[in-house]
């Protein structure tokens, strides 16, 4: 679903969608298959706190910008 080059520990963070944990393991797998790829850890999200906001946040800053 995602894919985002970060700092920190790790390089990459990806975001994946799994019918069920067979899925998820075979999702993995095929990503350790991958060139350069070393080692994976894997969280599950077990459900949304705060929705993601980006409509909201750009238009905030739209409106900050003022007219153009």
């Amino acid at each position: 679903v995602e894919c985002l080059g970060i700092s920190g520990r790790s390089d990459m963070s990806i975001e994946v969608v799994a019918v069920d944990a067979d899925d998820l393991y075979r999702i993995t797998q095929a990503i350790m298959r991958c060139r350069g790829i070393r080692r994976t850890e894997t969280g599950i999200v077990m459900r949304e706190l705060i929705p993601r906001r980006m409509g909201q946040l750009c238009g905030d800053w739209r409106d900050a910008r003022g007219p153009e």
